[in-house]
């Protein structure tokens, strides 16, 4: 009877314990951090257009919306909607991107999605200096693309 008491109290700490790592790791993730590095090394202006929303149970799960614009006007995307996921007992994660308009110089893409399978704790783990490489993993992409030319270009 004792043993089966320490196993279910050994299961009952390190499930708390593991939580609480989640929690703390969760809190560490800088927003403005992130983003302020973004901002600097492209020279982007990026605003969010709805607060981001944590979920820790049943799984990990970010959202949050963003509008992108260059500095220069050559780079412009609407809306950025991001959806980052990971089952508490699993190593892969997903990572859902939909923009809704992105304007470059000549070339208008729209309705792109993008779906990718992540491991975010290994990548955060071996690039917490190096944040371009967080989201490494494979991805499929999908949406519309249109040129934009003038006569004279034709």
């Amino acid at each position: 009877m004792k043993k089966i008491k320490f196993f279910f109290s050994f299961i009952a700490i390190v499930t708390i314990i593991f939580f609480i790592f989640i929690y703390v790791f969760l809190k560490n993730l800088n927003e403005d951090k992130v983003i302020g590095e973004l901002e600097k090394k492209y020279n982007l202006n990026i605003s969010q257009v709805n607060e981001s929303q944590i979920n820790v149970f049943p799984y990990i799960k970010y959202n949050t919306s963003l509008k992108v614009t260059n500095f220069q006007n050559q780079f412009n995307v609407d809306q950025i909607d991001i959806a980052i996921s990971q089952p508490i007992f699993s190593t892969q994660g997903n990572l859902h991107i939909f923009l809704d308009n992105i304007s470059l110089t000549n070339l208008k893409f729209s309705n792109l999605e993008i779906r990718g399978n992540i491991n975010y704790f290994q990548n955060y783990i071996t690039n917490q200096n190096n944040f371009e490489n967080l989201f490494d993993g494979i991805y499929e992409i999908n949406g519309n693309f249109e040129l934009l030319t003038t006569n004279e270009e034709r």
